[in-house]
């Protein structure tokens, strides 16, 4: 983590632990923005977004929307290389703080069920939980699912199945009930279980199927999916609630 970061984070724990997730967000970004040394106003020109939004930005009464924060990135990373300088953040860090800004700024009581990361993850180590669902422990009471990829196993065949058969509607369905039925602590496993066995267009539709169901169950998802280390998957599904919204 860099220098920037560690200062984005907060010095004590005691401060990290009392900063809430915006502003470790808009520290990140602002750390960002600052390091090209460019006023708000050519950045926004140059990525396309209004004055107006950028200063809403810059002053923290905004979380960026998705697409605005991704133009804003590819500027600042371009100035970055003409300048030869590194940049304090990658857009996935500020793509994943973003997200738990979001989150917090929109369902407060969601957003508390999930354990604060001060610190973004490293971007090998969240592709690592997205493709190892063997690291899926849960507490003692209701067991230990580790090495528990076969849970899946035959509700994957199935789907698997369908597919050999050209029986498309029949596949998009069974990934539709999964996602529409499975109990928030157990998606997290399931969509691991679907990837792994490269059934990305099932856990698409899965994540689809969760957005679909009543808002505080797709909030519990998005819970469990965050707290799990999912945070792809957890973007996407808060960005498909947004869309509904």
């Amino acid at each position: 983590m860099t220098e920037a970061h560690r200062a984005a984070a907060g010095g004590e724990s005691g401060q990290r632990a009392s900063r809430s997730r915006q502003e470790t967000f808009f520290d990140a970004l602002h750390a960002t923005l600052d390091a090209v040394g460019r006023t708000q106003e050519v950045i926004a020109r140059r990525a396309g977004v209004g004055a107006s939004t950028m200063s809403c930005y810059s002053t923290g009464r905004r979380v960026p929307v998705l697409e605005n924060l991704e133009k804003i990135y590819k500027v600042l990373e371009a100035e970055g290389v003409d300048q030869g300088i590194k940049l304090p953040h990658s857009l996935s860090d500020l793509l994943d703080l973003r997200l738990e800004a979001e989150l917090e700024k929109r369902f407060p009581e969601a957003a508390a069920k999930v354990p604060h990361r001060v610190e973004s993850a490293i971007p090998s180590a969240v592709e690592a939980a997205l493709v190892e669902p063997a690291v899926a422990p849960v507490p003692p009471d209701r067991g230990d699912r580790r090495n528990s990829v076969t849970r899946y196993a035959a509700d994957i065949a199935d789907y698997a199945r369908h597919l050999a058969a050209g029986r498309i509607r029949d596949a998009h369905s069974h990934a539709w009930f999964m996602g529409s039925s499975l109990p928030s602590s157990d998606f997290p496993l399931a969509v691991a279980s679907y990837r792994q066995a490269g059934a990305e267009e099932a856990v698409e539709t899965m994540l689809n199927a969760a957005a679909d169901r009543d808002v505080q169950a797709s909030l519990n998802i998005t819970a469990a999916l965050l707290e799990e280390g999912h945070l792809g998957d957890a973007r996407a599904l808060l960005s498909a609630l947004r869309d509904d919204a």
